[in-house]
């Protein structure tokens, strides 16, 4: 089995969780404490054969900037705005980062790509061959779900597990996970500034969609003025074969870091500089990652 973790999606989980929770050195060690125990708590649940953390790429989707410049307008003019409130999570990424890399953990980033790019791009390799659970909360992921996939959607530290199957989405949604972006193409994602249709919610949409045996084409006939701009959202949000698509090629074998690896001691000597004295006794004790 095949566990794909959304770094930036827990890494800013994490940091609102845990914000001014510092060590002695003035480190962001309760968010870095926060993710690695969660992280943890997956693997020893889900058991996967194969980990990967993939994070975004610092300047973002540069391919959905180019086919719609607004695409996250207002976050990243938001981030400017307030340059020391955007910048306050690098350290701890850069931690998070740092811990995973001792730890053993496979982890991707790729210039001018999401991470969203990066788990479809997986995806797309795996999907056919083993079981895969994407850990995000992030909802575009729902449209990959299938026979094989599934999602764990984040949702408090303290509530229990919210598992996304095919059949839930069918259920709870009234469409199939890969109809997904034609819903999404029609009524937008204002959190992500694609555009969509103005007024036309996910009730709205599915009727649309539905009277049109789900041919955007078709629905979109009687609106021929909104034609282009629904396409464009289309292209967005579509992570399955989209424009934005990225070739990724197989995931290793998980090999986490263990007192036989040459990594080991610093690992150890990383938990205790941060103070991380709950991670050290685990994995002294084999209790991080397994039962």
């Amino acid at each position: 089995m095949l566990m794909i973790l959304d770094g930036n999606n827990l890494g800013m989980r994490s940091f609102h969780a845990a914000k001014g929770s510092m060590s002695s050195k003035g480190e962001e060690t309760g968010a870095l404490h926060l993710f690695v125990t969660a992280l943890a708590k997956y693997v020893r649940d889900e058991r996967p054969d194969r980990l990967l953390v993939v994070w975004d790429s610092p300047g973002g989707s540069l391919v959905r900037q180019q086919i719609y410049s607004g695409y996250k307008a207002s976050r990243r003019a938001a981030q400017a705005a307030s340059g020391q409130e955007a910048e306050a999570h690098r350290p701890l990424f850069r931690l998070i980062k740092q811990f995973l890399h001792l730890a053993g953990v496979e982890q991707w980033q790729v210039r001018g790509f999401e991470a969203d790019d990066l788990i479809a791009g997986v995806w797309r390799v795996h999907r056919h061959t083993e079981k895969i659970v994407i850990l995000s909360s992030d909802k575009d992921m729902l449209q990959l779900l299938d026979e094989n996939t599934e999602q764990v959607r984040f949702s408090s530290y303290s509530a229990p597990t919210d598992r996304w199957t095919r059949t839930r989405v069918i259920t709870d949604m009234g469409c199939r996970p890969e109809q997904i972006p034609l819903m999404m193409a029609l009524t937008g994602d204002s959190s992500d500034g694609v555009p969509g249709m103005r007024g036309i919610g996910p009730k709205k949409a599915l009727k649309m969609l539905d009277a049109a045996n789900w041919d955007l084409d078709k629905a979109m006939a009687p609106y021929p003025e909104h034609y282009s701009i629904v396409k464009t959202s289309q292209a967005l949000v579509d992570l399955a074969y989209p424009a934005t698509m990225i070739e990724c090629p197989e995931v290793p074998d998980m090999d986490l870091t263990d007192s036989q690896d040459d990594l080991w001691v610093q690992l150890l000597g990383f938990c205790q500089y941060y103070e991380l004295s709950v991670i050290e006794e685990l994995l002294t004790a084999q209790g991080l990652w397994s039962r």
